[in-house]
């Protein structure tokens, strides 16, 4: 048992420090996120590994000290650099962050600056490097079972309510491979008629779902989307295939429309795609951007373009449509937080989600799931899945309890709230929330506004168009440097929720700037004195 154990604890040591890469310029795109999932699941990991691997690839924050952790034992290192090089060249660049970070763990690894650029040199050589560097063998030893990639199975139900089959109507466990078939009962928006957004509230009926769907606030809700029709007929038509032909998806066969609308994604696309189809384009502009001088082109295309555009401007593709499938990327379940304690409503789970869209190359586009679920009527089928959180989690008793969460961010912290109301919790709950215009973006504005007048919270906001100056949470938390670095000293959480690019760091600043300016020490101090509330689990995060 124990060098089962022993094994485990390597392949996690492993997937961690590759995590952390992927995740080292605080964003994971769809390729590495896909990469990532597929060598998790198919690690030999035991169904208790399997959720700690996925925690990390959906929720690692991407602090750089993450990536210093050492790696062992089952994969050899060149391997290991070999991989890394793998998820940082998925998205067809390798980012100057991701260059250091390899460097890290090479020093880590004690891979010498030679052996790295022969490794380096070996990758890049590679003319088909998923299929060289056999990403899911991890090379176990003798006896290790490794497991194969459970498939979400298919129907041929409408697409408004079949994202993946129906599930056996039995007592089973729900997860990510086999998805609740929950119904959704409310979609209202939250967002004023003005507003720039289109932030929308969801109640999902759980009813049925067992202990599989039992959560607790802090936790995330995924969901299997389903491809907008529209787009996916226009796909179709410029692809030139007929939406009856029958294709294999894993083991499956199903028409080409159904594969399109539920089994794969055709919005944004990855290198694999040209690596796949180039030589089925005519012309030399597909197999040009595989070129290493054209890295940069080849960034521009998957980071501009859709399917759509790229079956427009080079035309139909000379392959078959099993070919075509195999080139896109594979539909992947979305996680969002949940905004609602099982306290305050048994047997629903409720979600806040902004509704993706924006203009490019003349185009309108959409976010898959978001859009999904806002064109979704009461009644559509919701595909879901419970996924835990180990570190996200509400304070209880008497513990006092920051918030910030601008924007979507709010989503957990009204299931905090309503949590610690129903718990009767007696510590200070300080919600700090921000968004654009105080008329049209107050999410939640009569529940938060009761709360606050019935004592339950405190409420600080911070409107960043409806004045002269543009004002953010952070700013906010300046304001208050003196009271959030009392609560700090008592033994208060701190918790933040929303974007990881910007808020998040924006607010991490601003909570260093605090620490110093209240304890009169040095930048160093405050740096040591907010990463042992991480590491005591007062500092918590949620980011994206």
């Amino acid at each position: 048992m124990s060098s089962v154990v022993g094994q485990e604890s390597a392949i996690l040591h492993n997937l961690r420090f590759l995590v952390s890469l992927a995740w080292f310029d605080l964003l994971l795109t769809d390729e590495e996120r896909h990469t990532l999932e597929r060598m998790s699941d198919n690690a030999g990991l035991s169904e208790k590994g399997r959720k700690q691997a996925q925690e990390w690839i959906d929720r690692m924050p991407g602090f750089p000290e993450q990536l210093v952790m050492g790696c062992q034992g089952f994969m050899s290192p060149e391997d290991i650099i070999l991989a890394a090089y793998y998820i940082a060249y998925v998205d067809g660049n390798l980012d100057p962050k991701e260059e250091i970070a390899i460097g890290m763990g090479a020093e880590i690894l004690g891979i010498g600056p030679t052996r790295m650029m022969e490794i380096k040199a070996k990758f890049l050589e590679l003319s088909d490097r998923e299929e060289a560097l056999k990403l899911p063998e991890w090379r176990a030893p003798k006896g290790t079972e490794v497991q194969e990639t459970p498939k979400a199975k298919s129907s041929e139900a409408d697409a408004k309510t079949a994202a993946v089959p129906a599930m056996p109507d039995v007592d089973v466990d729900y997860n990510k491979d086999n998805p609740f078939q929950a119904k959704l009962k409310t979609n209202r928006g939250l967002s004023g008629e003005k507003s720039m957004k289109d932030v929308r509230h969801y109640e999902i009926d759980l009813s049925g779902g067992g202990k599989s769907l039992d959560y607790k606030v802090g936790d995330a809700l995924g969901v299997w989307p389903t491809n907008d029709p529209e787009l996916v007929g226009k796909v179709i038509k410029a692809s030139g295939f007929d939406a009856g032909a029958e294709v294999t998806v894993g083991e499956e066969k199903m028409s080409f429309e159904q594969a399109l609308q539920t089994r794969a994604t055709v919005t944004k696309f990855g290198r694999a795609f040209f690596s796949k189809l180039a030589d089925k384009f005519d012309g030399d502009t597909a197999k040009s951007l595989l070129e290493k001088e054209n890295k940069d082109k080849l960034k521009e295309f998957t980071d501009t373009y859709e399917v759509i555009d790229v079956l427009e401007e080079l035309g139909a593709p000379k392959c078959s449509p099993d070919e075509f499938i195999a080139g896109l990327t594979a539909m992947r379940g979305r996680l969002y937080s949940i905004s609602s304690s099982p306290k305050a409503h048994a047997n629903e789970v409720h979600l806040t989600v902004r509704r993706v869209q924006y203009e490019q190359r003349d185009r309108t586009r959409k976010g898959i799931a978001s859009n999904w679920l806002a064109r979704s009527e009461p009644g559509t089928t919701i595909p879901c899945y419970l996924h835990s959180t180990q570190t996200f989690l509400c304070p209880t008793g008497d513990t006092n309890l920051i918030m910030c969460g601008p924007g979507t961010g709010i989503a957990p912290f009204r299931a905090f709230i309503e949590e610690r109301v129903a718990t009767k919790s007696t510590g200070l709950n300080w919600l700090f929330f921000g968004e654009q215009l105080e008329s049209e973006d107050f999410l939640y504005k009569e529940e938060m506004q009761k709360y606050e007048k019935d004592g339950s919270i405190r409420l600080t906001i911070a409107w960043s168009r409806s004045g002269d100056k543009k004002v953010y949470v952070q700013d906010r938390i300046k304001e208050h440097s003196a009271e959030v670095f009392g609560l700090f000293e008592n033994g208060g959480v701190f918790a933040i929720c929303g974007d990881a690019r910007r808020m998040a760091k924006d607010v991490d600043g601003a909570l260093h700037e605090v620490v110093e300016k209240e304890s009169g020490k040095d930048t160093a101090y405050a740096k040591d004195y907010l990463k042992a509330m991480k590491k005591e689990g007062r500092y918590l995060r949620d980011v994206y």
